[in-house]
């Protein structure tokens, strides 16, 4: 039930795979006749070349040209991706799929076909859906589409929390995890049992403190026993009033005792 969540090297920007005519951007799929500037967006935006707004902007107009998933994956992993001018719900307008082109999509993009896709198109232009093979771009997929903000929720919250890890098994006062002195053996192999370990033990300090402080929580959840009120003799702050020419007299003091 896991998905990979993860950044990418500037060497792997742009289209790094292509299956059924479909091409694959930063770990997702989209129609091949989307234009040269959406495709390179992060590159160019990592150079310097353009600023935040524009590279947000085409990340937004590059979504008109995103595959969509047909169904669920089946279990052996194969999965069916559908053109975004597939479908009663299609999201742009294509020459290759007559059907999308009516009055009832006259607002919708219009995808602009090169000679290539018109005189030889691809699989994904001539059906509603093609079949995916789970190892097509399998190296650079992942679910959420990069650098949207779901992508930088988990990525980001997900990198924090491998952060404040790491800080925590390097408290010198416990596991010391990057003090070489405290596995004073030789090779990879006992290296890495020795790291193994002491992850191990971060992680079980860590379980137990945090069921230490569930505890103290359901503790002082627990009402303790109800103190009663002390009984005295004199007028309590709420019901004390300042003196007026109105009402009951204060009471009188009381007598002086020999």
């Amino acid at each position: 039930g896991y998905q990979p969540v993860f950044d990418y090297k500037i060497d792997q920007l742009g289209i790094k795979a292509s299956y059924n005519g479909f091409v694959q951007i930063e770990g997702a799929w989209y129609c091949p006749a989307i234009s040269q500037p959406l495709i390179d967006a992060t590159l160019e935006y990592r150079k310097g070349l353009i600023d935040e707004p524009t590279y947000r902007a085409r990340l937004v107009e590059r979504r008109n040209y995103l595959a969509r998933f047909k169904g669920v994956p089946g279990e052996d992993g194969h999965y069916r991706l559908m053109c975004p001018a597939a479908s009663n719900w299609l999201m742009a307008r294509c020459d290759n799929k007559p059907v999308s082109i009516s009055s009832k999509t006259s607002g919708k993009l219009r995808i602009r076909l090169t000679s290539r896709l018109t005189d030889n198109p691809p699989s994904c232009c001539t059906q509603q859906s093609v079949t995916m093979p789970p190892e097509a771009g399998a190296k650079f997929a992942q679910q959420l589409l990069y650098e949207s903000e779901e992508w930088n929720a988990v990525y980001h919250g997900l990198r924090n929390t491998n952060e404040g890890m790491h800080g925590f098994a390097k408290d010198g006062a416990y596991e010391a995890l990057d003090d070489p002195r405290r596995r004073r053996l030789l090779g990879m192999a006992s290296q890495s049992v020795l790291v193994a370990l002491t992850l191990f033990a971060a992680n079980v300090r860590k379980i137990s403190g945090f069921l230490e402080e569930q505890a103290r929580i359901e503790q002082a959840r627990i009402p303790g026993p109800r103190k009663k009120p002390a009984r005295r003799r004199t007028r309590g702050l709420e019901t004390w009033a300042p003196k007026s020419g109105q009402g009951p007299p204060d009471d009188p003091a009381p007598p002086l005792i020999a």
